[in-house]
This record gives structure tokens, sequence and C-alpha cells, in this order.
């Protein structure tokens, strides 16, 4: 992992990566080699990747184009009109790979886009939780109460209500858990099978 992010932060710094390939603290190691190996695709001739980034790239899957070592001959071109032709066409051939360049690039910044949207959505601290639900439920019912199969329910309209997915076993289980410590400290109180605030 350590050498992975070596080669990250490189790439970052030499290629001027935007957006940069995440290094940070629980970044998987999946994500990192799936990023690094997009980055790859991307490296010119032109780059000086040191070679422990090189090799890694490679331990990873990477192979070296082989178009990026020329030879003498190929460096030095002739002084001719086929010469002049064959310019005009690399150049041509560099402009649609500059372009295929970009459109790689921008794919791969939608791809990294999309995964930070799904990593939002999936949120670890969420600002409501069902616990939240669970007493908004109750409250919501009033002096009346609220059945515990109702509860059930209640609870995970609520959480869906405030950003939450709907998963009824979860509320369900939620509730089940919860209720009997909110009983014990005297929070709820339960008459004629209805839940109410104390």
């Amino acid at each position: 992992m350590k050498n992975l992010k070596a080669a990250a932060q490189e790439l970052n710094e030499v290629m001027g990566l935007t957006p940069a390939i995440e290094t940070k603290v629980g970044t998987t190691k999946v994500d990192l080699k799936a990023n690094l190996l997009k980055a790859a695709e991307f490296i010119q001739p032109a780059d000086e990747i040191s070679d422990e980034t090189i090799e890694t790239l490679k331990e990873i899957g990477w192979e070296e184009p082989e178009s990026g070592k020329k030879s003498k001959k190929e460096a030095e071109p002739e002084v001719t009109d086929k010469a002049d032709k064959k310019s005009k066409k690399d150049k041509k051939s560099k402009k649609d790979k500059k372009s295929k360049k970009e459109e790689k690039l921008q794919e791969a910044e939608e791809v990294q886009q999309d995964v930070a949207k799904e990593k939002k959505k999936v949120s670890r601290n969420p600002k409501y939780s069902k616990n939240q639900a669970m007493f908004d439920a109750i409250k919501s019912a009033g002096k009346k109460g609220i059945s515990k199969k109702d509860l059930y329910q209640a609870t995970d309209d609520f959480y869906v209500k405030n950003g939450g997915q709907s998963n009824l076993s979860g509320s369900k289980a939620n509730v089940d858990i919860s209720l009997p410590c909110l009983l014990i400290f005297g929070a709820v109180e339960v008459k004629d099978d209805k839940i109410t605030l104390a």
C-alpha cells in the first residue's frame, strides 16, 4: 500500500492530475489501484516517472507502451517531401491522441465524481438516526399513543422523510432494541398496548 501511495503522489505531481488521485487515510487499496491504472493510461514519454513508480504500476497490471522509446533513426527525420508528409500526419495523429486523452481524462473525472457522490450518499455519520425517527414517531402519536406494529412503520417513514433509506426490518430491529431501554429509564410508557412519551 505504501508503494501505491508513493506512486499516486508522484503521478499527481508529475502529470498534474486534476482531480488528483486520493491517497488519504480511508482510501482502499482497490480504489487506489484502479485510479493508478486510469492515470497510467495518460503517461507520456516526456513525463519523468521514476523507475520505482513504473515498477509499481507494472506490478498492478499496467503495461508500458512500446511507442515511448524511439530509435535514433526515428528521432532524426529525413529532409524530404516524404518526411514533410509524415510530419503532417504525425501532427494530425497527435491532435487525435490529445482529443482522445482529453476524453479519457474527462471520463476518469466523471467516474471519480460518481464515486464521490456515492460516498456522500452512504454517510457513516447520518444526520438523522433511526432512534430519532422512533422518538419522532412516538412524539407524533401524542397522548393517544402508538402500537408497536405501527411504530415500526412510522419509524421507517420518519427516517425516509429525513433523508434515510427505507429498511423496515432495520427499523423493526431498532425499535425492538431501543424500546426496552426507554421503558427502563422511564422515557416512554405502555398503556393498553399503546406507547406514549412519559
